[in-house]
């Protein structure tokens, strides 16, 4: 494997780990991650990459899809009398 690959799945593994060591949210199947160390890693995988913009957008949605979810909506209110 060439160095760029060796160094980006590197930086993969330290954001699973980042995800991994989060704190779980109850019934939700989300964590909570340290935003700043997320980032970090992946601005360093982008400038490994050289990115692109569709690899770009694929990341983004990876650290959405990472983020707690914010659970169900509230119920409606009761019909009137």
């Amino acid at each position: 494997m060439d160095q760029a690959r060796l160094e980006v799945l590197d930086q993969l593994d330290q954001l699973e780990e980042i995800v991994l060591e989060g704190t779980r949210v109850p019934f939700s199947g989300g964590r909570l991650v340290n935003e700043a160390d997320a980032i970090e890693i992946l601005d360093a995988v982008r400038q490994t990459l050289h990115m692109t913009p569709d690899l770009a957008r694929r990341l983004a949605l990876l650290c959405i899809l990472a983020a707690p979810a914010r659970g169900p909506p509230p119920p409606p209110p009761p019909p009137p009398p």
